[in-house]
Order: structure tokens, then sequence, then C-alpha cells
């Protein structure tokens, strides 16, 4: 049995070998678990570009 649970950003991937209620709700807790112990995911930074010359033109 394959189980992911997704929780706002981050995602969690549990198998488990065999079927039922029992197994199920020990793959829950145990993503549950998982999910509650990985830190938040840091926001990245928003990338912007800037156009630059390495030389100057004056204009007289």
């Amino acid at each position: 049995m394959r189980l992911t649970v997704v929780s706002g950003d981050k995602q969690v991937h549990v198998r488990v070998k065999g079927n039922g209620r029992k197994k199920l709700r020990q793959a829950e807790a145990t993503a549950r678990r998982l999910l509650d112990a990985t830190p938040e995911p840091v926001a990245k930074p928003p990338i912007g570009f800037a156009v630059s010359a390495d030389t100057e033109t004056v204009q007289e």
C-alpha cells in the first residue's frame, strides 16, 4: 500500500507492505509524524533582473 499526504508545500510518501485498516492507520500516523517533524519550507525570494552597461555614453 502506498500513501501520499500533502500539507501545503510539504509532501510525504509512505509505503507499507500489506493491506487492511490497521496498516492504513499505522501509515497515516507515520505520515503525520513525518509531516510534523519536517521544518516549514523556506519562502523562495523573488528573482529580478536588471540591465546595465559596462560603458557609459556621454552626449554633448
